[in-house]
C-alpha cells in the first residue's frame, strides 16, 4: 500500500523476511550518502530482531535451546 508520505509493506511468509527484508535493511547504509545505516536505539533493535529470527530459522538451535531450558528447570526443581 502506498500514500503520499508513507507506504506500508504486509510480509506474508516467514521466509520473506529472510530473503527479502534482512537483506534490504542490511543494505541501507550501502546506499546513504552519510553512510551511517541504522543508527540509535535502531540499530540495537534491528540487530536483536534479526538474532531472533536466524535463530527461530535454525529449527535445531531453537530445539536445542528449548531443551536445555527444560532441562535447567528441572534440575532446579530437583534442587529445591
Amino acid at each position: 500500500m502506498i500514500h503520499d508520505t508513507w507506504c506500508r509493506l504486509v510480509i506474508h511468509k516467514f521466509n520473506e523476511l529472510m530473503n527479502i527484508i534482512i537483506p534490504l535493511v542490511d543494505s541501507i547504509k550501502n546506499y546513504r550518502v552519510d553512510n551511517l545505516g541504522l543508527i540509535t536505539s535502531k540499530a540495537n533493535n534491528y540487530k536483536i530482531w534479526k538474532e531472533g529470527i536466524i535463530k527461530h530459522n535454525n529449527k535445531e538451535f531453537a530445539f536445542k535451546t528449548a531443551d536445555n531450558k527444560t532441562q535447567s528447570i528441572k534440575r532446579k526443581k530437583r534442587t529445591n
